[in-house]
């Protein structure tokens, strides 16, 4: 179990988004990140808010290991783990944001589908508009971070 305490902020999050789409948001996500502090120390958590509500350390990671996770498909399906609704999420020891990421095959099983989202505190929120957002043009939805994990809480 985690001790883990929700990120405050703004969450942005895009849903449905093929897999070779998702690990190229996350790249520009992660880059973004990474500009912030390059050095920072990161955690990988096993992230069941959606499961079953729990919140799993699973390891120390840094933004190698993070560009690692995100590089393609494949990567992104041998990250994720197996469990429906389970998520891997990573965030800085000290806080500050929180990345949530999952893929997994579509209903069919001929293609994998991806979602993320990630809740960066009020005062960066503005930049990551700017140099995340509106480069990506995605349909990203926007939500205060209290009212969003509320909404995915078990």
């Amino acid at each position: 179990m985690s001790e883990f305490i929700r990120p405050k902020g703004t969450n942005f999050r895009c849903a449905d988004l093929t897999a070779s789409d998702l690990a190229q948001a996350l790249s520009r996500v992660a880059s973004f990140l990474q500009g912030l502090d390059p050095y920072e120390k990161l955690k990988q958590y096993d992230d069941w808010w959606e499961h079953d509500g729990l919140h799993f350390d699973r390891a120390s990671v840094d933004f190698n290991q993070l560009f690692a996770m995100i590089k393609s498909p494949r990567a992104l399906l041998e990250t994720v783990p197996g469990d429906d609704f389970v998520f891997v999420g990573v965030g800085p020891i000290a806080g500050g944001w929180y990345l949530r990421f999952r893929v997994e095959w579509d209903d069919e099983g001929f293609e994998l589908r991806g979602s993320f989202d990630i809740t960066v505190s009020e005062s960066l929120a503005p930049q990551f508009r700017t140099e995340v957002v509106r480069p990506l043009s995605l349909d990203l939805s926007e939500q205060d971070a209290d009212s969003y994990y509320d909404s995915i809480t078990v």
